[in-house]
């Protein structure tokens, strides 16, 4: 909470939200979590999908134009079935930069069974 106070100071912004940011603190928080249905591997292997890739990889992107941004995606409602969809050139690099990891905040596959000693 030091961090958070010590920003918001530095903005000259800590007597605005100072009320928000003790009540937030002061709540008792929890995670939720399950166990893993398969085996370690398989939940390595999900993991392992998400720690080494890119937001959108550049053949998924169908085309780029004036009325926007077409790319492939997964209809997880409809079975999983690959189908195209295009978004505002604005709200196709929204969903792009949430992606985008903050401030020094560092992908998980340089440490741990991620790091290039244990790939194989």
């Amino acid at each position: 909470m030091g961090s958070i106070k010590r920003r918001l100071r530095k903005q000259k912004l800590l007597e605005q939200y100072e009320t928000p940011v003790n009540t937030a603190w002061k709540k008792p928080w929890n995670v939720h979590c399950e166990p893993a249905f398969g085996k370690p591997e398989h939940l390595v292997r999900y993991l392992g999908q998400y720690t080494c890739r890119v937001a959108i990889s550049n053949h998924r992107i169908l085309n780029i134009g004036d009325n926007g941004v077409t790319f492939i995606h997964k209809d997880y409602r409809d079975n999983a079935k690959k189908k195209s969809i295009t978004l505002t050139g604005v709200e196709f690099l929204h969903r792009f930069c949430l992606h985008i990891l903050p401030v020094r905040f560092i992908k998980i596959r340089y440490f741990g069974i991620y790091s290039s000693r244990f790939r194989a």
